[in-house]
C-alpha cells in the first residue's frame, strides 16, 4: 500500500523476495522507460523492505540498478527508518483503543458468567465475621474460544480464537499468512507500466479485480434502505 500511495515503480516485499530474474526484468523496464521518456523523464522510486532478503539489501539492489543502467539512469539510495513507530495518536487512534477496551470488558464478563458454577452452599462456607458474602461462585472453563485476540477485521471488532490463529499466522516471520492487500499487488506493476507494450499497445501483467461485485437483490436491499431513510427524513422536516 505504501508504494500504491507513494507511487513507486516497484516494490520488494518478504513475502515476494528478490532474485536475479526478478532484478533482470525491473532493470529492463527501467531501461526501457527511460528510453522512450528520454530527456523528459522526472525519476522513479522503489521501496525495499528490510527483510525481502538477507542477501540483496538496499545498497546492493542500488549498486547493481546503477551498473546496469546502460547511463541512462542514476540510482540513489535512503534508509527511512522505522515509519509506523511513535507519533501521537490520531482521534480515530483513540476512539478505536476506546471501543476495544470497552468490548473487552464485554467479553470478559460474557466468559465469566458462562463459565461460572455455583458450590454447595452446604459443604462450602465462609466465616460471617470475615467476608460478607457465604461463599462465592466458581470460574473454571477449557474452551478454546475462552482464549481470543481481539482485532479489526473488515469494518467489525472480533474475537479470533488462538486455535483459529494458529493456522494463519506465520510465527518466524511473525505475520499473517494471508495479506488483504495482496489482491492490490499486481496494480503496481500496471501503474507503472511492467509489462506494457509502449509500441502497439496492451498489457501482459494479470490482474484480478478484488472488487465487490453487487447483485440485483444488494441493489434492491440498498435502494429499498435510501428510500425508507428519504421518506423518514422528508417526514421530520
Amino acid at each position: 500500500m505504501a508504494g500504491l500511495s507513494g507511487g513507486s515503480t516497484t516494490v520488494y516485499t518478504p513475502e515476494e523476495g528478490i532474485d536475479l530474474s526478478r532484478l533482470q526484468r525491473d532493470i529492463a523496464h527501467l531501461r526501457s522507460r527511460y528510453v522512450a521518456e528520454l530527456a523528459r523523464s522526472e525519476g522513479r522510486v522503489t521501496l525495499c523492505n528490510e527483510r525481502a532478503s538477507s542477501v540483496y539489501n538496499t545498497e546492493m539492489i542500488g549498486r547493481i540498478y546503477e551498473a546496469e543502467s546502460g547511463g541512462f539512469f542514476g540510482a540513489r539510495t535512503a534508509v527511512l527508518g522505522h515509519l509506523q513507530q511513535g507519533g501521537t495518536p490520531s482521534s480515530l487512534d483513540r476512539c478505536r483503543a476506546n471501543t476495544m477496551a470497552a468490548d473487552a470488558v464485554n467479553w470478559l464478563q460474557t466468559k465469566c458468567w458462562e463459565a461460572m458454577s455455583m458450590p454447595n452452599e452446604d459443604s462450602f462456607r465462609l466465616p460471617a465475621d470475615q467476608l460478607k458474602r457465604k461463599y462465592f461462585p466458581t470460574i473454571y472453563t477449557s474452551s478454546p474460544s475462552s482464549v481470543a485476540v481481539i482485532g479489526v477485521i473488515g469494518s467489525e471488532m472480533r474475537f479470533t480464537p488462538i486455535t483459529e490463529l494458529v493456522a494463519h499466522t506465520d510465527f518466524e516471520r511473525r505475520v499473517p499468512r494471508t495479506f488483504w492487500w495482496k489482491a492490490s499487488r499486481q496494480l503496481i506493476d500496471i501503474l507503472s507500466g511492467v509489462g506494457v507494450d509502449i509500441v502497439n499497445g496492451g498489457c501482459t501483467t494479470p490482474y484480478k479485480s478484488c472488487a465487490i461485485d453487487l447483485t440485483a437483490d444488494d441493489l434492491m436491499r440498498i435502494y429499498g434502505q435510501h428510500r425508507r431513510l428519504s421518506k423518514l427524513t422528508n417526514s421530520e422536516d
